[in-house]
């Protein structure tokens, strides 16, 4: 059975970080590709602050077959909480492990990994397998139609039309209730 990990690294959008649990829409979209290409396919999500406070999570990504993350660029501004850095990335999110592919999504993908506004973003391309330039829901359902190969897939693949993304909004909805707890990990259904 396919298992996915959807890690939300926070994105500093609109709506996004002002109320909890301070989803945005990526991972809602990203479940949707996937539940649209196997329905019966296992979606964790899973946010960066349960791996700074819970660093089992680290290991358990070994018992899924992709691991999303999502992450945007960090802005000044006071946040109740803070989205996931460069350096967490590199130490503790993606650090000695060959499995699961790792895809890196998001504005982070689109226009590097800022730190602060006005300053030099951060390449951590080399941490993930693959990082998506395109729309993000579009690439991971490729992706999945092509039993995960990347050699296979547009990496900067867009949606025609804006009305592209109704099925994975409306299939990724139920993607909150599926909010990582230590229990369903350890399951092996």
């Amino acid at each position: 059975m396919l298992k996915v990990v959807i890690l939300d690294g926070y994105v500093d959008e609109p709506t996004c970080l002002g109320v909890p649990p301070y989803i945005s829409p990526y991972p809602r979209y990203l479940a949707g590709a996937v539940w649209s290409y196997d329905k019966k396919a296992k979606v964790f999500y899973l946010t960066i602050d349960q791996i700074r406070t819970q660093r089992f999570f680290v290991e358990q990504f070994l018992n899924c077959d992709l691991l999303i993350v999502v992450a945007g660029m960090v802005v000044p501004g006071r946040y109740h909480v803070f989205p996931v850095s460069p350096c967490e990335i590199s130490t503790i999110v993606l650090p000695w492990f060959k499995k699961p592919l790792k895809i890196l999504c998001g504005p982070a993908a689109k226009h590097g990994f800022g730190v602060e506004g006005g300053k030099k973003t951060r390449n951590i391309e080399n941490l993930f397998d693959a990082v998506i330039k395109g729309d993000d829901e579009v690439v991971i359902y490729d992706l999945l139609k092509n039993n995960l190969k990347l050699d296979q897939i547009d990496l900067k693949k867009k949606r025609k039309k804006s009305s592209d993304i109704r099925e994975f909004a409306i299939k990724g909805s139920r993607v909150v209730t599926t909010f990582l707890l230590p229990a369903l990990f350890n399951r092996r259904d």
